[in-house]
């Protein structure tokens, strides 16, 4: 079963399937291995919920920016907690209200570099209410992202975990472009420097 090839670790990756139900199989045992495991599971994909053929790179963070912050969200049920992350809470509520605002990858890109250190503040917050070792990001369906913003989407969610107790897995059918070099420069991420592809 696929659970046993590709456990929950301490390691970036990118995995490679076949097909869908392969892929499939293997949510299924991201979300209940999130459940049982010291681990805060932070799952999306990367499908467009509205029908439209693709999703943009810049939906996929900002979701991923929505999902920490319902994550961290404390009630005043637990008055100890809610006192202790109430500022940090307020604070990034704010963050995701302005990454909303953002139109294109360029900006939110800019936007992710310039709140860097709240936003990984946050991520540390998430991995102490939830009492877990460290937070794993699986973004599945990679392959609906556009080739031309797949490397963008894959730097900026290296961005995001790198720095904290965090780590991602990008799940794609089919090859992906996460690495792209131009006349501007590198965009994306390294195969054996920042993450470990695996073929399933």
């Amino acid at each position: 079963m696929i659970t046993k090839t590709l456990p929950i670790s301490r390691t970036n990756s990118v995995v490679i399937f076949a097909n869908q139900d392969s892929m499939a199989s293997h949510v299924q045992a991201m979300k209940n291995l999130g459940k049982e495991s010291g681990v805060s599971v932070l799952y999306i994909s990367c499908r467009n919920p509205d029908g439209s053929t693709t999703s943009s790179a810049g939906w996929i963070i900002k979701r991923i920016l929505e999902m920490i912050l319902l994550r961290t969200q404390v009630g005043c049920g637990n008055p100890a907690a809610w006192f202790k992350y109430r500022k940090d809470n307020a604070a990034f509520e704010l963050l995701v209200q302005h990454a909303r605002e953002q139109a294109t990858d360029d900006n939110l890109n800019s936007f992710l570099a310039h709140n860097n250190s709240d936003i990984k503040k946050q991520i540390d917050n998430l991995v102490e209410i939830e009492k877990r070792q460290f937070a794993l990001v699986v973004v599945s369906d990679f392959q609906e992202i556009r080739k031309d913003e797949q490397p963008v989407l894959a730097m900026m969610i290296h961005k995001l975990v790198k720095g904290v107790p965090a780590y991602f897995r990008i799940l794609s059918i089919g090859e992906p472009l996460v690495f792209k070099k131009d006349n501007l420069g590198e965009i994306g991420i390294q195969r054996s420097h920042d993450y470990v592809e695996i073929r399933a």
